[in-house]
């Protein structure tokens, strides 16, 4: 059975806001400010982030693609974690709506070899000259079961990488430790509840 790649999201009227992170990994001011917002839905997880920039998303990826190595240009990412056994996953969403994921069984140590598409998962992407919006939406039936998700126990963080290198920026919403940016640090995640958009 063929998935949908995309889909037309429906914005509730309560629509959350987004949280901002106004400073990168050395603790100097974002410009950009980039922003997320992650809402549990009863059989999904939805994610939306946005920056103010240029979007600059990986050559030959596309809106929906399953795309490895999303973070070498404009990228967010969301980690979620299952503290009871250290067992995290992490999702990358280009401004163009490609993204990816992969499930680590402990600190970089991937669970499979063949690394598979969760399914179902949908993207859409809004991009402009100076500002670009991005939405990924997960079915909680596809997420790992070792993960056990849960709003009320699972630990999560976001992280932004923003342009490439020499020059790209990194920003997390969770204080991460050490001198140079690391986000495989699960130890150091967040509740998840505190992670959620507040409902306006």
């Amino acid at each position: 059975m063929s998935i949908p790649k995309s889909l037309p999201f429906q914005t509730p009227q309560d629509e959350p806001y987004f949280h901002s992170l106004n400073e990168d990994w050395y603790g100097r001011p974002l410009a950009s400010t980039p922003s997320f917002r992650i809402i549990v839905g009863p059989d999904f997880l939805e994610l939306a982030f946005s920056a103010k920039r240029e979007p600059f998303s990986a050559p030959a990826s596309n809106q929906g693609d399953f795309h490895e190595g999303l973070w070498e240009y404009d990228c967010a990412e969301l980690f979620l974690t299952n503290p009871d056994n250290g067992h995290y996953l992490e999702l990358h969403l280009a401004p163009n709506g490609a993204w990816w994921s992969c499930y680590f069984e402990e600190e970089r140590v991937q669970h499979d070899i063949e690394n598979r598409p969760l399914p179902g998962v949908l993207t859409e992407s809004l991009e402009g000259i100076a500002q670009w919006e991005t939405r990924l939406r997960v079915p909680l039936a596809s997420l790992p079961p070792e993960l056990a998700f849960d709003l009320a126990k699972t630990r999560g963080n976001v992280s932004f990488c923003l342009g490439s290198e020499p020059r790209q920026t990194y920003a997390s919403w969770a204080r991460l430790p050490g001198d140079q940016p690391d986000y495989h640090q699960p130890s150091s995640f967040l509740p998840l509840e505190r992670c959620q958009a507040k409902q306006g």
